[in-house]
């Protein structure tokens, strides 16, 4: 691990929030798979992801199912805009263990979880917000703030790890996911 991956070993056993802030190339990334796949292999529970743009999603879909990644004895599902909510899609959902998904998606999952019986999203024990900054961009940053309010109010004992490059407002932001959770959240 590099000093940026490192320092989180400090912190992604334990039951609390990280924003992570690192330059881009600085392995982020290889951060969301420590949660993820602690989250997954220690906790047992599901583990969901958030690309800012459906390409992405599907090309960490296709990164995790690759046989030479160590995700890819898990179920990894994608849910984006691409593909339709149906019952054998719900099931596949339910049984994943690792979700793609982009943050469009996950609000309208969120808003609709009980007609939908969405609920995979209960069984989530760590969300990963990858690209975080775009909370501030207009246009794309509400569809974050909507799903990580919903998902938290939906799941209150979900662990949040944000991932970013560029967000001036850190601390800022880090408080309020700790007000959304009611635990601390490190950046």
């Amino acid at each position: 691990f590099n000093p940026v991956q490192s320092r989180l070993l400090e912190c992604y056993e334990g039951d609390s929030n990280v924003a992570l802030a690192a330059a881009t190339s600085a392995g982020k990334t290889v951060c969301a798979e420590l949660y993820m796949a602690y989250e997954t292999r220690v906790r047992k529970g599901k583990a969901l992801y958030i690309g800012p743009l459906k390409a992405l999603a599907a090309e960490k879909r296709d990164d995790w199912t690759d046989p030479a990644h160590h995700f890819n004895d898990m179920k990894v599902s994608i849910c984006t805009g691409d593909y339709r909510l149906t019952n054998n899609r719900i099931k596949e959902l339910d049984a994943a263990d690792v979700i793609v998904m982009t943050p469009e998606m996950l609000a309208s999952r969120c808003r609709n979880h009980k007609s939908e019986k969405s609920n995979f999203l209960k069984d989530i024990g760590t969300v990963v917000f990858d690209e975080s900054h775009l909370l501030t961009v207009p246009g794309r940053g509400d569809h974050i703030e909507i799903a990580l309010m919903k998902i938290t109010e939906i799941n209150p004992n979900i662990r949040v790890v944000l991932l970013s490059a560029t967000m001036p407002n850190m601390e800022e932001i880090c408080g309020w996911v700790s007000k959304l959770t009611g635990r601390d959240t490190y950046l």
